[in-house]
């Protein structure tokens, strides 16, 4: 797999933005997003998934914005989507991850009163 570092440093910059702005995102809505990366046969099949989620849900316009607007410079124009579809599922596991530990830091900080 190509682009480890790269995917790392989008996954904290794209949760980062989204606890900035109050984004309510969880950590399994984020999981789902990887099952769909998985399981989608070609970029564009899954790049409609994530814009009917956004219409279902806007309070994840923000962090769906972000990713695709990652997504589509990276991988938009890729023909072969088997061999990538690991990375981009990969990019979700990564922010699923972070966004659980920020999420038991921000909790970890209430109990102590800050």
């Amino acid at each position: 797999m190509e682009n480890q570092e790269l995917l790392a440093i989008k996954a904290e910059e794209i949760i980062n933005k989204v606890i900035e702005r109050n984004v309510r995102v969880n950590d399994t809505q984020i999981r789902n997003f990887l099952e769909a990366a998985k399981k989608s046969t070609n970029y564009l099949e899954l790049k409609i998934f994530l814009q009917y989620q956004y219409a279902r849900m806007k309070e994840l316009k923000l962090f769906i914005e972000e990713t695709l607007r990652f997504l589509d410079e990276t991988y938009g124009r890729i023909t072969d989507y088997e061999s990538r579809k690991n990375e981009i599922a990969y990019l979700f596991g990564l922010m699923a991850r972070y966004k659980k530990f920020k999420d038991e830091e921000a909790r970890e900080a209430m109990r102590r009163g800050h």
